[in-house]
């Protein structure tokens, strides 16, 4: 049986049906894409967001550094209060975005480096405070040597593990734009 050979209507619905199938995978295909890049897209802006909080981390410790700098630099107890006002509203703005951060799932290597990040806060938060008490107490010149020997090598460490978190969400964020 040839083509030619059947009738005009049978014809036109084996064309039809073959339009219909034809577009029925090439709308199936457009839905599994747009599924995919739906995937793909949360992936992005979860690093995204993941990066952009570490970075509000970074600018809060940034301001907590110039907070304890301008301690240093005052003797007046009323300054001295007034400052660690700023930094105990600091420290509470700082605790929500890591509460952000913690709510957040990570892989291995973004586990890795939110613990050390963490850490290394947990350290400077210790080590800041030392350093504060003794501005409180009136013991400058011990609370400036406490600094420079034990506070500033933590800053260090702390700037590091926030670098290189931000660096790995940053990674994450352009793999997941190149796929």
């Amino acid at each position: 049986m040839k083509l030619a050979n059947i009738r005009i209507g049978p014809r036109l619905g084996l064309a039809f049906g073959a339009i219909l199938a034809i577009c029925v995978a090439i709308g199936t295909l457009g839905i599994v894409n747009g599924f995919r890049n739906d995937a793909s897209l949360e992936g992005i802006a979860l690093h995204f967001d993941k990066m952009q909080l570490g970075g509000a981390v970074a600018e809060a410790a940034q301001e907590n550094m110039q907070y304890v700098a301008e301690l240093l630099i005052s003797e007046d107890m009323g300054a001295i209060e007034k400052i660690s006002a700023k930094l105990e509203q600091n420290r509470v703005r700082n605790v929500e975005t890591m509460k952000k951060l913690d709510a957040m799932k990570f892989d291995a290597e973004g586990g890795r480096l939110y613990a050390a990040l963490k850490e290394r806060r947990k350290i400077f938060i210790d080590k800041r405070n030392g350093v504060i008490e003794l501005l409180k107490k009136a013991r400058y010149s011990e609370g400036r040597m406490k600094f420079d020997e034990t506070l500033v090598p933590v800053v260090t460490e702390y700037k590091k593990a926030l670098a290189d978190f931000s660096a790995y969400q940053r990674k994450m964020v352009s793999q997941k734009v190149e796929v």
